[in-house]
């Protein structure tokens, strides 16, 4: 007994026997399960994802091959539909699914005017992962990431006790709240609690840090805002919280604030750059990027406030496109977007795009008209 309390004590202190007992500690909820826990919108992040990956390899495919057979070989072979073309020809005579006119066409997706609410990184990401090692890859990758994480706080809040502070971390987030769940969640959401667990990590104890734990921490931050717009929002707000609670900390510190700040910019700023190119390469392929459905106009009106202002904007003159189905599903923002019966899904793509260019307008009036929610709550 005490040759194996000294042998675990030994092991417990080597990072390669800490993450597989981690994650595999993480996984049990979902191995229990039977399977990865999946939303509806799985599938259409996976969907997303097949295309993109198919209209990336194909446009590169048929760039080598030019490069290679000239542009006379390509027109020659092109069309030929010859079962024994090779994957390239496949490739090229196959109607690319990521197309504008189809993406219009395919209502249940939402079009164009719907493509943009789901990141088009995560997509490829979820779709990479799940056609090499399926989706318990995608699972294991997320349990590592995660299980590394609280190796890393274990280690620099409990020190030589981190073995223990993680396995009581981890076990009791998986069996007291929703950490095995969350992990073996096959959806972008649950990058949320890494971005925050990343950010939070930093300006505690950047100035400990190596630099490759940095360096880490940071392209998992920058993962977790590319998958999805709100993490980005709330690591943008989290390093604003950073920066002020280190301001008060005594002048040793600076090297915690610098080297926390510089982490994190970062890490938002890849992923800002990241979206901002493809957004860009959209437009240049396109025509026009994906565009994300109106979330906060339909917020908006769904809660109240949205609605008041329609009322008493709306009879005078039909200042937004909006106002012509202010007497429709409005009750829920799921009714207004997702139903079939919905106004967003049964309106035509042109339209659509034109409520998305609307809502900044839109959400600016109501905020003027009802800038405190004690004042909206009264109201309605």
């Amino acid at each position: 007994m005490r040759l194996f309390a000294r042998l675990l004590g030994t092991l417990s202190d080597r990072w390669w026997f800490a993450l597989p007992a981690f994650a595999l500690l993480l996984l049990i909820p979902p191995l229990l399960h039977g399977q990865p826990f999946l939303y509806w919108d799985t599938a259409q992040y996976y969907h997303y994802g097949a295309q993109l990956v198919d209209f990336a390899t194909a446009k590169i495919g048929r760039t080598i091959r030019l490069d290679v057979l000239g542009r006379s070989e390509i027109a020659k072979q092109q069309g030929s539909g010859n079962l024994d073309d090779g994957p390239g020809d496949r490739a090229r005579t196959t109607p690319n699914a990521f197309d504008k006119a189809l993406i219009d066409r395919k209502s249940q997706a939402g079009g164009m005017a719907s493509y943009g609410g789901r990141s088009p990184f995560y997509s490829m990401w979820l779709y990479s992962v799940a056609w090499a090692l399926s989706l318990w890859g995608v699972l294991i990758t997320q349990a590592v990431a995660t299980a590394w994480i609280i190796w890393r706080a274990a280690t620099h809040a409990a020190g030589v006790h981190r073995f223990e502070a993680g396995v009581a971390i981890v076990a009791v987030g998986t069996f007291c709240a929703s950490a095995g769940f969350v992990t073996g969640f096959v959806m972008p959401d649950i990058y949320a609690a890494v971005a925050v667990a990343c950010a939070a990590l930093l300006f505690a104890y950047a100035d400990r840090m190596s630099s490759l734990e940095r360096v880490g921490l940071a392209a998992v931050l920058a993962a977790s805002a590319v998958f999805h717009a709100t993490h980005l929002a709330v690591a943008a707000a989290l390093t604003l919280v950073g920066i002020l609670a280190t301001h008060f900390l005594s002048s040793q510190k600076r090297l915690l604030r610098s080297r926390a700040l510089l982490a994190t910019a970062s890490a938002l700023g890849v992923a800002v750059a990241l979206q901002f190119a493809f957004d860009t390469a959209a437009r240049a392929v396109l025509g026009a990027s994906p565009k994300r459905p109106p979330f906060l106009m339909v917020r908006l009106l769904a809660d109240g406030p949205g609605r008041l202002y329609l009322d008493s904007v709306c009879p005078e003159t039909a200042t937004f496109l909006v106002c012509a189905y202010r007497n429709g599903s409005l009750e829920t923002a799921d009714q207004f977007l997702w139903s079939s019966a919905g106004v967003f899904q049964t309106l035509p793509v042109e339209q659509r795009l034109r409520l998305i260019e609307e809502e900044p307008r839109f959400v600016t009036a109501v905020a003027m008209h009802y800038p405190l929610s004690g004042a909206m709550g009264e109201s309605w």
